[in-house]
């Protein structure tokens, strides 16, 4: 991809981001400007899917570890969201698109639309979260440690108040369709319900990049580091293992149980290729190699 489709990316990306809390508020904005902004929308998501089609085409390509089936089960989802979402707004359209609205079955459609909006919302607010890995490995050249860490803390508190946010909205009855129609509170400042649904999006977008993280490390393991802490470098573990077990050796003159019992345990705790290794390391260094 070149740099200029990488630019129109970003932009369209940037604007999507924007509108999903604008068109969560739906009344307190005019539903004539809900419907204009909804619209954009769904000319912003097809296209992003264009741009990114490579990943479409290579959908059955390659193999699945469990964070590329999370990627994609989340992406299919929400695609279906994002197009029934569209489908149900616009057969009941009162203003752009009036001339297709389907007459007497408004409140069936409302339902889904409210309710599939409300799904749409937190997927894609959970989507935005799995690709923060990607987005701070782009902006760690040009932060500082410093920089980054208060943006950290930053997120995370936001994150905190984000759970006030989902439980004073009540976004689980939507979710679960315990609530027919969008209650609005006409009385509040428009930028005061913004901010919460901007802390409801960065809480799932933190939930999504800690189970990102956490499936890594299941299947993966940790990213490599420069600094590895002496139990995940396994040649140093080995070799310090046996320097213990010559040592306790060297103390004592002759084996004792004791000694014997401290080997035992600790090579039953361990793995067999470890074991293996371990006893190697134990000849070289007994017969100093």
């Amino acid at each position: 991809m070149d740099r200029s489709m990488k630019k129109a990316r970003m932009i369209i990306d940037i604007l999507m981001v924007v509108l999903l809390p604008l068109l969560m508020a739906y009344s307190l904005i005019g539903e004539n400007i809900h419907e204009v902004l909804g619209v954009c929308m769904f000319v912003l998501f097809i296209a992003h899917h264009l741009i990114n089609w490579k990943w479409w085409s290579g959908i059955f390509k390659g193999k699945y570890n469990a964070v590329r089936i999370l990627n994609t089960v989340v992406n299919l989802f929400l695609a279906v969201f994002m197009i029934l979402q569209p489908i149900s707004g616009i057969l009941m359209s009162k203003y752009v698109l009036k001339e297709v609205t389907i007459s007497g079955a408004s409140s069936t459609f409302r339902t889904i639309h409210m309710t599939l909006a409300y799904w749409g919302f937190m997927l894609m607010s959970f989507h935005l979260g799995l690709h923060v890995r990607s987005i701070s490995a782009k902006l760690k050249s040009r932060m500082n440690k410093a920089v980054r860490t208060v943006l950290a803390v930053s997120f995370l508190l936001i994150a905190i108040y984000g759970v006030y946010a989902f439980m004073k909205r009540g976004i689980g009855d939507y979710l679960l369709m315990k609530v027919m129609f969008a209650f609005f509170d006409f009385s509040e400042s428009r930028a005061g319900f913004l901010l919460d649904y901007a802390a409801i999006m960065v809480l799932m977008a933190e939930i999504a990049f800690w189970i990102q993280n956490g499936l890594l490390i299941i299947s993966s393991g940790r990213p490599k580091k420069r600094n590895i802490p002496m139990w995940r470098n396994r040649s140093l573990f080995e070799s310090s293992i046996c320097l213990i077990f010559m040592g306790s050796n060297i103390c004592f003159t002759v084996k004792t149980s004791f000694t014997n019992h401290l080997c035992s345990i600790i090579m039953r705790c361990i793995g067999k290729t470890r074991r293996q290794n371990i006893l190697c390391h134990y000849k070289k260094y007994s017969n100093g190699v």
